[in-house]
């Protein structure tokens, strides 16, 4: 449908439904390319309507994560692991990184100004050499408690702790 922000990364036209034990989400994109695991991104408010437990984690670490059930055009897929609320993480190439003396998995608080202001803590740093531009991530409902995004800005970053990787 579309490239994403990331390189090499794109909103596939197909999507599916999410099936947990208390509720339905249809219409959710499917994101590509493939990767070696299925894994859902989800708000705590959507898993609160699928009935199943927030895991927060970095996108990738699936282990002990819930499962729910996957359906398609094509039928239907149980997934026993593989759904997350992703951390809230900053996509930074290397050479801002370096500048402001961070590295790949560390931690900051970082605070945004506008109509609602909020600091995030925990903070996760991605920085590979493949990441082209900077963007902040944060889910929908965080999105939502900022207020008026468009009126957002970032103005200050701490550093906090680095994670074991």
């Amino acid at each position: 449908m579309r490239e994403l922000s990331q390189p090499n990364q794109f909103a596939a036209e197909e999507v599916l439904t999410l099936r947990g034990p208390k509720g339905v989400i249809e219409r959710v994109r499917i994101v590509g390319p493939f990767r070696k695991e299925t894994q859902i991104e989800l708000a705590v408010s959507d898993c609160r309507k699928l009935g199943i437990n927030p895991f927060f984690a970095i996108s990738g670490n699936l282990s002990g994560s819930p499962g729910l059930t996957i359906s398609g055009n094509d039928g239907s897929l149980s997934l026993s692991s593989g759904v997350i609320v992703p951390m809230p993480h900053i996509h930074m190439n290397p050479e801002t990184a370096q500048k402001f003396n961070l590295s790949h998995l560390d931690k900051v608080s970082v605070t945004v100004e506008g109509s609602r202001p909020l600091t995030f803590h925990e903070v996760v740093i991605r920085s590979r050499n493949y990441i082209d531009d900077n963007a902040f991530h944060i889910d929908t409902d965080q999105s939502n408690a900022l207020g008026d995004i468009g009126k957002a800005k970032i103005v200050s970053i701490l550093k906090k702790a680095i994670l074991d990787p």
